[in-house]
């Protein structure tokens, strides 16, 4: 029974215990000259073990039972008691060794003591994020005390109110945790890449996403030639120099050939200059002939724009809501609308 696996002992039959994700991830850090931040997994088996060892899964079955999917109100009052049940618990102590020990390792190979980790929560079992909604996915920590408080947040970012109202009984929630060193005061800059174009499909191109500004590079795949640069900061200058850009289409291609399909991926930039991958997993391009398939029967003014936290095209009544407070407002068929998604609203939607 393993609670903890290093990315770079991670295997293709891990993929039930670690997630699809944390696999890929293992084989380009294995297979690639592609440079990965180093880590391990928190597998799914430890997980079901810290339910199960603590009695945590039967409280929260008695708290879900009985639910009212249809009241806001009741959902996000058991939502709350099951994440605090869960962050306040003892971790078993053979987990938290299994755990401590691999930050330990992590903390020796870098010769760094006490180095700041990001921790990623993987759907496990073929679940998308879409199926399994977990809306704050990430969390740093620095000293096993606070690795630990981490991993158990983690835990219970499964159990958003939207998952808890989920009552089918063939619905699991299961998971494990990636946890990489990542020094936050060293990264300059941050954001995801795409070996396709995300609204049009198009698969001769790789995206370039930074998560600070908001801006969008393409680079041809086949030259690695720059078709197009954003330049948006306020001081005129780019966070992502050309070279750099270059070097991220040319790891995106790398993982594309490893994984032979096309992918997503997390990047950062080190003060040094340096790219580093986080995460890369397949990613299917969108098909454009169903998209236009898909298409509204009319068309009609524009009356919003914004980021959606699901794409596709659905109806319903819309509710302007400025605060998580007015949650009773909402039914499950509204469409939310909010100036601004925070941590205030992660166990909402």
């Amino acid at each position: 029974m393993d609670f903890v696996l290093g990315l770079s002992d991670v295997k293709a039959e891990d993929s039930q215990d670690v997630g699809n994700e944390a696999v890929s991830t293992g084989r380009i850090h294995q297979n690639t000259q592609v440079p990965v931040k180093p880590g391990y997994v928190i597998t799914s088996t430890a997980f079901e073990s810290f339910l199960q060892e603590t009695g945590l899964r039967d409280k929260i079955e008695m708290l879900k039972d009985g639910l009212d999917a249809e009241n806001p109100r009741d959902v996000q009052r058991r939502g709350e008691q099951i994440r605090s049940h869960i962050q306040e618990t003892d971790m078993p102590k053979q987990i938290r060794q299994k755990i401590t020990d691999a930050y330990q390792a992590l903390s020796d190979r870098s010769d760094v003591e006490n180095p700041e980790v990001n921790l990623r929560v993987n759907p496990n079992r073929h679940k998308s994020r879409t199926q399994l909604c977990i809306q704050n996915t990430r969390h740093k920590a620095k000293g096993k005390n606070e690795l630990i408080n981490s991993v158990k947040n983690c835990f219970a970012s499964l159990y958003s109110n939207r998952n808890i109202e989920q009552k089918s009984d063939s619905y699991e929630v299961t998971a494990s945790v990636t946890v990489q060193k990542l020094d936050s005061s060293k990264i300059t800059a941050s954001g995801t890449a795409h070996t396709f174009q995300p609204e049009s499909g198009n698969r001769d191109v790789v995206t370039v996403d930074q998560s600070k500004n908001g801006k969008r590079d393409t680079i041809f795949k086949k030259n690695l030639s720059i078709l197009s640069r954003a330049h948006g900061s306020k001081n005129g200058r780019d966070t992502l120099s050309e070279n750099n850009l270059k070097e991220l289409a040319k790891q995106a291609v790398r993982i594309e050939e490893e994984l032979q399909d096309e992918v997503g991926l997390r990047w950062v930039l080190t003060d040094q200059g340096k790219i580093f991958v986080l995460e890369a997993e397949p990613q299917k391009p969108p098909n454009i002939d169903l998209v236009l398939q898909e298409a509204l029967e009319e068309e009609s003014e524009i009356l919003m724009r914004g980021e959606p936290v699901e794409t596709g095209i659905d109806s319903g009544e819309v509710k302007v809501i400025d605060s998580p407070s007015h949650a009773d407002e909402l039914s499950n068929d509204d469409i939310l609308v909010a100036d601004k998604l925070d941590e205030r609203w992660e166990n909402l939607i």
